[in-house]
């Protein structure tokens, strides 16, 4: 069972909708927005209160590339690996991140700050090479402009140097 703060929350998204299937997806959201991934307690919660399956649950929330079953460091770097964006520098973009980061896709660094993944495509070709970090798209990015972006994301000491549990 979640903890009372996220169970709380969880409850008043699926009252907003009945307790119907409706609901799904908006609790998902919640999960993974509060914990870094589709937490096992929360989808039993949410499979009980919900009364669907948990492998319903699973399938449904797995089908949606921001969701997922391993949990993810602070800060989760989305790379686009679309033809366009690797035609505009981005694959020499994901190497950079790569060494910058110490991580390959799918991992996560030391430290638990840093996840890297790849998308299919983050739908803005125009603007390529462009990553996500978390829910923040930005567009053009540049290795400068990476040593900028990760800057920005908190206090220096907290960068990774060369280079939430169900509540």
């Amino acid at each position: 069972m979640p903890e009372k703060e996220l169970r709380e929350k969880l409850e008043a998204v699926l009252d907003s909708y009945q307790y119907q299937r409706e609901g799904l997806l908006p609790a998902l959201k919640v999960v993974q927005d509060e914990t870094g991934h589709l937490d096992p307690t929360c989808i039993c919660f949410l499979s009980k209160r919900l009364r669907i399956p948990e492998s319903t649950i699973y399938g449904t929330g797995t089908f949606y590339s921001l969701h997922t079953t391993e949990k993810l460091g602070r800060y989760t770097v989305r790379v686009c690996n679309s033809i366009v964006c690797h035609s505009q520098s981005g694959k020499e973009l994901l190497d950079y991140i790569e060494k910058r980061l110490s991580v390959k896709p799918g991992e996560t660094t030391a430290d638990g700050l840093f996840s890297l993944e790849e998308a299919a495509c983050l739908g803005a070709c125009d603007r390529s090479p462009v990553i996500m970090v978390n829910e923040t798209t930005y567009y053009r990015v540049t290795p400068e402009y990476f040593e900028e972006i990760i800057t920005n994301l908190q206090p220096e000491s907290e960068i990774a140097d060369n280079g939430g549990e169900c509540r």
